[in-house]
């Protein structure tokens, strides 16, 4: 819609001209089945349908396709409670994050689980 177009256009501004950037667009969709509705055979293909198509509409308006990219989150993520038609509205969203193109996540370092001791006799008394 109108609304959404406006204040992409103006996301569009600010990320034009950008450089060691990276531009994620992440689609998210409300819990109701899209399947045998039309195009889309599930949530995961429109949540990722909507990022990738704002993706477009960014390089359209001038934003390096270099630095975009595109995910979807299908109904896993809500914000809203999907047993109401507001909750519903809430969870057909994107969310665009922008962070440094050199970014690495923080590797969580998980313990190697050690062998389990092997038992050792019990000590003998003295005699």
């Amino acid at each position: 819609n109108k609304q959404g177009r406006d204040a992409l256009d103006a996301v569009a501004k600010a990320f034009q001209g950008l450089q060691g950037k990276t531009v994620i667009v992440a689609g998210y969709t409300d819990n109701v089945p899209v399947a045998g509705k039309g195009q889309f055979k599930d949530n995961w293909d429109l949540s990722t349908e909507r990022a990738v198509s704002v993706v477009r509409y960014l390089q359209s308006k001038g934003v390096d396709p270099k630095m975009l990219g595109a995910a979807g989150f299908s109904e896993y993520r809500p914000l809203g409670a999907n047993d109401t038609a507001d909750g519903r509205s809430q969870n057909r969203r994107i969310e665009i994050a922008l962070t440094a193109a050199d970014y690495t996540p923080p590797v969580v370092d998980t313990p190697v689980a050690q062998p389990a001791a092997t038992p050792q006799p019990a000590p003998q008394p003295a005699r």
